[in-house]
């Protein structure tokens, strides 16, 4: 049979759920509320071996911590002065070095304000408090990388 005259939602469905070991009709997904007050969460991360903290990225420009199942008042990075939002622009990504607990390197992509341009930054968590970053520490990576329109330019 041709499965372009099939609907595909159900057999990519199943073959998800195939793959990922759910067999028949019993499976079930839930969901549990970890925080309220978010600004356009996109992605939740943590850096390899750190159990504690789940860091939350929101498409507006900030980087939360969850610790100890509470948001931390202080934004571990702040770049909404950076960051153009909108549809599909923003914070889009966030990347921990494989070696974050020892040199404190993490990575950054987003829409620049001023013209869209997609950036790749590192930056360093602070040597005093582990739960804020340095905004100092940026470094370029990549020279901006111009984006003929304002979708599809993810992180």
């Amino acid at each position: 049979m041709n499965l372009l005259k099939r609907p595909l939602l159900p057999w990519i469905l199943g073959a998800a759920l195939g793959v990922f070991g759910i067999h028949g009709a019993s499976a079930q997904v839930t969901s549990v509320r970890v925080a309220r007050g978010l600004s356009l969460p996109l992605a939740v991360t943590a850096p390899v071996g750190d159990a504690q903290r789940i860091f939350i990225v929101e498409q507006t420009g900030k980087i939360l911590i969850l610790k100890n199942g509470a948001l931390l008042p202080t934004p571990f990075l702040d770049v909404t002065h950076k960051v153009g939002v909108g549809f599909a622009l923003g914070l889009l990504g966030l990347a921990f070095h494989p070696n974050y607990d020892t040199n404190g390197y993490f990575y950054i992509s987003y829409t620049r304000a001023s013209n869209g341009a997609s950036m790749l930054e590192r930056y360093q968590v602070s040597a005093g408090n582990p739960d804020v970053a340095n905004p100092g520490s940026s470094l370029l990576l990549l020279d901006p990388i111009a984006q003929p329109t304002p979708q599809h330019n993810g992180g």
